[in-house]
């Protein structure tokens, strides 16, 4: 999911002297900015990257709602790669940087093991990372069943998209002037 995302600001890289994205940008309002270059699409693909080995539970509203957060969180990562990539000067940089986000990013959540078996200074970071919240809740979802961090897991999960799509909506418009 994440390499999904986050690497899709290539294109904003590639796009960012064309006239096509500048003009319909100008055309919106520029806190669409974001929004005009569709992360909220780019949940879709990163969907498919399901394991066929584990059992899951069968109850189509928790499958709706396991989508539902990956949508949410496919789009807070993708901004961040919108904002990285409005930084960026080239795709190389942008690519190097996108690689040295993604690792800490998944090895520092609840992905791979417990974060009470984690160091206490690895536990903090797993704390403020918004991939162990969206793990959580795939994973009580889709797996175990436990249900009972979900609002906090989507309220942390809706935070982080606020903030990451404030920040790449003011990054991008600098571009644009």
């Amino acid at each position: 999911m994440r390499y999904i995302v986050v690497l899709r600001g290539t294109k904003v890289i590639g796009a960012k002297d064309s006239a096509f994205i500048l003009l319909r940008l100008r055309r919106n309002s520029p806190g669409l900015a974001v929004r005009e270059i569709h992360p909220e699409g780019w949940g879709l693909p990163a969907s498919s990257f399901a394991i066929p080995r584990v059992k899951f539970i069968a109850n189509p509203f928790y499958i709706a709602a396991a989508f539902l957060i990956l949508f949410l969180v496919s789009g807070g990562f993708a901004a961040i790669s919108i904002l990285v990539a409005s930084i960026m000067k080239t795709r190389e940089r942008f690519m190097g940087l996108g690689q040295a986000l993604i690792m800490p990013l998944f090895f520092a959540s609840n992905a791979l093991y417990p974060i009470d078996m984690m160091p206490s200074a690895l536990q903090l970071f797993a704390v403020l990372n918004p991939l162990t919240y969206a793990v959580d809740a795939i994973r009580g979802l889709m797996i175990s069943g436990e249900l009972g961090n979900i609002l906090v897991d989507v309220l942390a999960i809706l935070v982080f998209d606020m903030v990451v799509f404030a920040l790449a909506s003011l990054s991008f418009r600098k571009i644009l002037e």
